[in-house]
C-alpha cells in the first residue's frame, strides 16, 4: 500500500471515528431524546418570558468542535473530501452520486434564508459562521463583534441558537444517514 492509498483509507477511517464520536456524545444524546425549542410568550398585562429546550453549552461546544472538521473544506475529513476519497477509492458509483445529491441538498439547507435580521438575509452557513468563528472554535473579529451584537439581544441570541441546532442536527442526520453505507464500501473496498 502506497503512502497516498495510506492516507485517504486513514481519512475514511478518521471520518467514521468522528462520526462514533457524534453518536455517542452527549449533545446526541439530549437531541435523541429531546424536542429543541424556542419560545416567546407575552401579552400587554404580562411580562414576556422565554422558554428554550436546548443541551447545555459544554455539550454544544463539543459536538461543534467535531462538526467543523466536516464542514471546513481545508480538513481530511470534510465532506466534500470524503466525497472524492470514496471515488478514488472505488467505492459504489451510485453510493458516490447519492451522497453528492444529499450534500447538495445539505448545502442548499445550508444556504437558505434562516431568518432577515434588520434588512439581511442570514442563512444557517452564516449562523454557523458566526457561532464557530466567532464564539466556539476561533475568535475572528468580524464574527466576534456580530455574535456579541446578537448576545446582547437576549431573545434574538436565543432563537439563533435555536437555529445553529437545527443546522447542526441537519448536519448529524447527513453524516449519520451515510455513515453505515461508508462504513460498508470502505470494508468492500479498503480493508
Amino acid at each position: 500500500m502506497n503512502t497516498d492509498d495510506k492516507y485517504k483509507r486513514d481519512s475514511i477511517e478518521l471520518f467514521l471515528l468522528k462520526t462514533d464520536e457524534i453518536r455517542n456524545s452527549n449533545y446526541f444524546d439530549f437531541v435523541s431524546k429531546n424536542e429543541i425549542s424556542y419560545s416567546i410568550k407575552g401579552s400587554i398585562d404580562n411580562e414576556t418570558s422565554m422558554e428554550t429546550n436546548h443541551p447545555d453549552l459544554e455539550s454544544i461546544k463539543s459536538v461543534v468542535l467535531t462538526i467543523r472538521l466536516f464542514i471546513q473544506d481545508n480538513d481530511r475529513i470534510s465532506i466534500r473530501k470524503i466525497a472524492s476519497l470514496m471515488r478514488e477509492l472505488n467505492f459504489n458509483n451510485e453510493f458516490v452520486e447519492r451522497y453528492n445529491r444529499g450534500r447538495n441538498n445539505l448545502n442548499e439547507f445550508l444556504d437558505s434564508v434562516a431568518v432577515n435580521y434588520n434588512g439581511e438575509d442570514l442563512s444557517f452557513r452564516k449562523i454557523i459562521d458566526v457561532f464557530f468563528y466567532g464564539y466556539f472554535t476561533h475568535l475572528e473579529e468580524k464574527q466576534y463583534d456580530i455574535y456579541r451584537k446578537w448576545k446582547n439581544d437576549k431573545y434574538f441570541y436565543k432563537s439563533k441558537l435555536n437555529d445553529l441546532l437545527c443546522a447542526l442536527n441537519t448536519i448529524i442526520r447527513f453524516l449519520l444517514f451515510f455513515e453505515k453505507q461508508i462504513r460498508i464500501e470502505f470494508e468492500k473496498n479498503c480493508v
